[in-house]
């Protein structure tokens, strides 16, 4: 049984949002009538109390969890077009207990679990959920999909959720070098649309059937210039809204202080990659088991979300 902290009944937390990305053998999943329904009964077989995690994830890439706790799936609740949950982390360890008969406090064997609140928009298809340092920033995105390609592996369906990242600091990021000289591109076509920013891009993908559009585009000696190229911005905002990957690698130029004895210099290369830069907000969320209001709040901050990334001033 997972045992809740009772002394966290309501209080600010940070959410992280991803986009789900369904594929089957290069294929549509499922039939545009049927997508949602069915993406239902596939996630609900993993987010499931009965289902065990552990032996799931156990031979996967994601193997490191198995050693962190058991991990559940609780407290769901599945409508039409959503899924809400909570994924919990259950570990043993000892503390220091009092004890009446004894009047002493005395190390006891204990369990303790973490939880984080998550909610899948199915029409959308995207994932909100509370980011927590005991269970890990991409945990719930990370055991879900890690799950799901296990349970599915004979089927060859598989999910991958990519992090919706915050443009204004990815584009603060790259405004800062004084030259970019490499970006690798890994995208794959939207669902359900684009964006007007993402639009150039997406309809290449859409009109060539393109399942992923790999680019490594290395420049010359001035660099990319952010300003000009139309194309690489529309596959910039396309990673953005969770479609895909990108790594930035770009140089800054060294800094002197004033006193000539002394000199600071910057690193001569970073590299951003977006799943690192994720875009975030912190919202009060009630522990006591008021779901529905917990279920509006997530909703509204998708729709939030999703009115950010249709921003075109956004990040400029």
């Amino acid at each position: 049984m997972f045992k809740s902290n009772k002394s966290q009944v309501k209080g600010m937390t940070t959410l992280l949002f991803g986009r789900l990305i369904f594929d089957k053998e290069g294929k549509e999943l499922v039939k545009e009538d049927e997508k949602i329904k069915e993406r239902k009964e596939l996630l609900l077989q993993i987010i499931n109390y009965r289902k065990d995690i552990n032996n799931l994830i156990k031979n996967s890439k994601e193997k490191r969890f198995v050693k962190e706790g058991i991990w559940k799936f609780a407290g769901i609740i599945s409508k039409d077009d959503y899924i809400y949950a909570k994924l919990g982390k259950k570990k043993k360890c000892d503390e220091m207990i009092e004890d009446g008969t004894k009047e002493d406090f005395c190390l006891t064997s204990t369990e303790k679990s973490v939880t984080s609140f998550l909610l899948i928009d199915l029409k959308k298809n995207i994932i909100v959920y509370e980011s927590k340092k005991e269970l890990g920033e991409k945990a719930p995105i990370e055991i879900i999909s890690s799950s799901f390609n296990e349970n599915f592996k004979k089927s060859n369906i598989t999910l991958k959720i990519n992090l919706i990242t915050n443009k204004q600091e990815i584009i603060k990021k790259i405004k800062s070098f004084s030259k970019i000289s490499k970006i690798k591109l890994n995208l794959v076509p939207t669902n359900p649309h684009s964006t007007d920013n993402s639009k150039e891009v997406d309809d290449i993908l859409q009109k060539e059937n393109i399942k992923k559009l790999l680019i490594d585009a290395q420049f010359k000696e001035e660099g990319y210039n952010l300003d000009k190229s139309d194309f690489i911005k529309s596959g910039l905002y396309l990673a953005q809204e969770g479609y895909g990957n990108i790594r930035i690698t770009g140089e800054y130029e060294e800094e002197k202080t004033k006193s000539s004895k002394e000199k600071k210099k910057k690193p001569l290369k970073q590299v951003i990659t977006f799943g690192n830069v994720p875009i975030k907000r912190d919202i009060s969320l009630d522990y006591r088991g008021k779901n529905d209001s917990n279920i509006e709040k997530l909703l509204n901050e998708i729709l939030n979300i999703l009115k950010a990334l249709e921003d075109k001033t956004n990040g400029k």
